[in-house]
């Protein structure tokens, strides 16, 4: 569900239906309507938002605790932790 979620949200992003930190009623209208065909004909936009909210507070938990370990970078293109072999 998430991986599901989160391909369609960098989709919406991508082609620019982001705006000011957030989406429109229409994206999210399109994000349900794709995210019920692929998932579930009940998911609400309410049940979206949550899910985007504990996305963000792990990411925002895992960022933390890499950031604060030496040879751990976040790289914003492959939105992928990276180190050297030596780190791992």
């Amino acid at each position: 569900m998430d991986e599901v979620l989160l391909n369609v949200l960098a989709e919406k992003a991508l082609k620019g239906n982001r705006h000011n930190d957030s989406w429109t009623t229409k994206v999210y209208a399109n994000i349900l309507k794709t995210l019920s065909i692929a998932i579930c004909p009940h998911i609400t936009k309410n049940y979206i938002k949550n899910i985007m909210k504990t996305l963000k507070d792990y990411f925002g938990e895992i960022y933390d605790l890499f950031h604060h370990f030496s040879g751990f970078v976040w790289n914003s293109v492959t939105r992928k932790f990276e180190a050297e072999d030596e780190v791992w």
